[in-house]
This record gives C-alpha cells, sequence and structure tokens, in this order.
C-alpha cells in the first residue's frame, strides 16, 4: 500500500516555493520504490541525490506553486501508476552498489507518470 505524505501546512510562500539566493527552487514529487512512500520536496543542490542516482527512488518536477491541496490530489490521481512502479522495483547488487531495478511495467508506469507531470508542468510543449 502506498503512503502519501500531505506537504506541511503554515508557509506564507505557496507549497514549494523556497530560495536559494535570488533563484527559485525546483519543486519535486519524489517516490520511494522501497518503502513504498510519496513525498514533496525541493532540492537546493546542483545535483540528484545519491537514492534517486541508484535508483532506489524517483522524483518528478512539478509546478512549484503548486497548492497542498493541488498536492495531495495530483499524487491520488498518480497512484495507481506510482503503485505499479513499487510493485516492479528490486533492489540488485552491481558490484559496487545497491541499484533499483525496475521492470517492463514499472518502466512504462514511469513513462506515464513522467507524461501526465509534462502535460501539468509545461502543457503547450505537449
Amino acid at each position: 500500500m502506498l503512503t502519501i505524505l500531505a506537504p506541511k501546512r503554515g508557509s506564507k510562500y505557496p507549497l514549494m516555493f523556497r530560495r536559494f539566493g535570488e533563484l527559485p527552487l525546483p519543486a519535486y514529487i519524489e517516490l520511494d520504490l522501497e518503502d513504498r512512500v510519496v513525498t514533496f520536496t525541493y532540492w537546493d543542490r546542483n545535483t540528484e541525490p545519491m537514492y534517486v542516482t541508484l535508483g532506489h527512488s524517483r522524483r518528478w518536477e512539478i509546478d512549484r506553486m503548486t497548492s497542498r491541496r493541488t498536492a495531495i490530489k495530483l499524487a491520488k490521481e498518480l497512484e495507481p501508476l506510482l503503485e505499479r512502479l513499487c510493485n516492479g522495483y528490486a533492489s540488485s547488487w552491481d558490484g559496487r552498489n545497491h541499484v533499483g531495478v525496475l521492470n517492463a511495467d514499472a518502466r512504462a508506469a514511469a513513462e506515464e507518470v513522467r507524461s501526465r507531470l509534462k502535460e501539468r508542468l509545461w502543457p503547450e510543449a505537449v
């Protein structure tokens, strides 16, 4: 079963709006494939976290002005696809690291999530 952790309340800014100096930070919906948890976050570095690089979590950029209510609604809409991703995940030793591996169905679900979020983020580009 998938757990959706609602974003924190009480900011004077929209849900995911954060600044690093003068630049607004990108916001993400993130799926921890091992623990089956959906979170909403931002990342203030110019690289992705190692757990994403190794494939144990997936993250997709969302509009940084997303409201708390919209973020939760979005996660619920994507829940069947995110479940498929979790169901098709396995951790495998590659001789150097434990890496996340997805089966064909999970890869198809990941592509569908990417496509749906791209439509929401940049509808004119689709």
